[in-house]
């Protein structure tokens, strides 16, 4: 989607936002809105994937993204508006520099609660082998080194998953406390209580088929959370619990 040509300055741009919503967007309604099949489908944009190790489709068919904004109390104008901001405010020149590290802008230096160092939310997620690069200040490209752990990451769990990694007293690893804090646990959480729930996932636990082992039941893993420090919530995770 790009953004409209026409140049505003920022505080322009936020004074014809604010105008639009008071005078046109105000008084309108959703289910209005909504019945016009023109605008929904207007606002609905689809992003084809480019990575090539995603796990194939079930049905065939690619790898999409879904934006749907439809739903929302505004027209194809707010959008043309909220574009018109987002340029007066560089908002693509930031999203390249929080993805891709493109440091040296000293007016975004301080991007991430003061830090100078630039946050990496796009090189933690960025596909190995696809060439793809995330300059840091000292030159080198941040994508090396987080490859490298994920590497490490991924043999220390499946040597536990498959019990080549057992605790002190030689057994198996069963239960594991996750401690922190933030968007990094909340994912974590959200994907292991999907896994919980899902068939194919128990499935191949139950057959070791993800793991290249035989054909037996592994041990179900437990994950538990602590996200503060409060002395009852570590005291609960660590209930019942038999250390290996």
């Amino acid at each position: 989607m790009n953004f409209p040509s026409s140049q505003a300055t920022a505080a322009q741009a936020w004074a014809i936002l604010q105008r639009h919503a008071r005078e046109e967007i105000s008084s309108l309604r959703l289910q209005e809105l909504c019945a016009d099949t023109d605008r929904v489908s207007s606002l609905v944009a689809v992003h084809t994937s480019h990575f090539n190790d995603l796990p194939p489709s079930k049905t065939d068919l690619p790898h999409i993204l879904i934006a749907d904004i439809s739903r929302q109390r505004m027209t194809l104008d707010t959008l043309q508006h909220l574009l018109r901001l987002a340029r007066a405010r560089e908002l693509r020149q930031f999203i390249d520099l929080i993805a891709w590290g493109k440091y040296g802008a000293a007016k975004y230096k301080n991007i991430h609660t003061g830090d100078p160092s630039f946050p990496m939310y796009v090189a933690l997620r960025s596909p190995a082998n696809e060439d793809m690069k995330m300059i840091g200040p000292d030159g080198l490209n941040v994508l090396d080194s987080v490859h490298k752990q994920w590497a490490l990451i991924e043999k220390f769990a499946t040597q536990i998953r498959t019990g080549q990694v057992k605790g002190v007293s030689g057994q198996q690893i069963r239960d594991v406390i996750v401690v922190g804090r933030g968007v990094a646990v909340m994912a974590l959480r959200f994907f292991y209580d999907a896994l919980r729930r899902d068939k194919e996932a128990g499935l191949a636990r139950v057959t070791g088929s993800l793991l290249g082992v035989s054909s037996r039941p592994l041990p179900p893993r437990r994950l538990r959370f602590v996200s503060n420090v409060d002395p009852a919530a570590a005291e609960n995770a660590a209930a019942e619990l038999n250390p290996a």
